[in-house]
């Protein structure tokens, strides 16, 4: 399994961001393309953190994602799971790849520790999912992913509350033992 979507619906807009995290993409003279994720304060914070095992809620993270280009064929950095809270979605797809060869091409763009870019003629697509405003969706960031705007992009906008210390699977139990998967 690579993502499902969460029971509940959230309705989590109002935030202050405390600073900015870090940037995956392209810096252009008069705009970054790309992801970019920053610390955020919210009013409703507990709402977010009540769909884990409070002995488990340390060892995650909520950041405010946003996205305002297509996103290739990635792993994530850091993060081995994540839940995202998606506030303003625009009509884009998520994909979740395999590899169609032994070793996919892979390389590192600014940024990136233990996550990887691929190229796409390597991979077939396997999954996908459209996400909506307040939905909620747990994805495996390990496996690679891609996000396709379907008729241009603005701005994606989700909290992200995200691990590098459990797995998917792990994640997912905790998310059933809370009554939220």
């Amino acid at each position: 399994m690579y993502f499902s979507k969460l029971k509940n619906e959230f309705n989590l807009s109002d935030y202050d961001k405390v600073r900015d995290v870090v940037n995956y993409g392209v810096d252009y003279v008069e705009e970054f393309k790309g992801i970019q994720y920053s610390r955020i304060k919210i009013p409703n914070m507990h709402d977010v953190y009540k769909i884990l095992p409070k002995e488990y809620r340390k060892m995650f993270g909520l950041n405010l994602m946003r996205i305002n280009s297509k996103v290739p064929a990635h792993t994530d950095s850091n993060i081995k799971t994540c839940i995202n809270f998606y506030i303003k979605t625009e009509p884009c797809v998520t994909y979740f790849h395999e590899p169609i060869v032994e070793n996919p091409r892979t390389h590192q763009i600014n940024n990136q520790s233990d996550g990887y870019m691929f190229n796409e003629e390597d991979l077939k697509r396997v999954a996908s999912f459209v996400a909506k405003p307040n939905e909620a969706w747990i994805l495996d960031v390990k496996k690679p992913h891609s996000v396709v705007p379907l008729f241009g992009i603005n701005e994606r906008q989700a909290f992200t509350l995200a691990t590098n210390s459990f797995t998917f699977d792990e994640v997912c139990d905790m998310l059933k033992e809370t009554g939220n998967l």
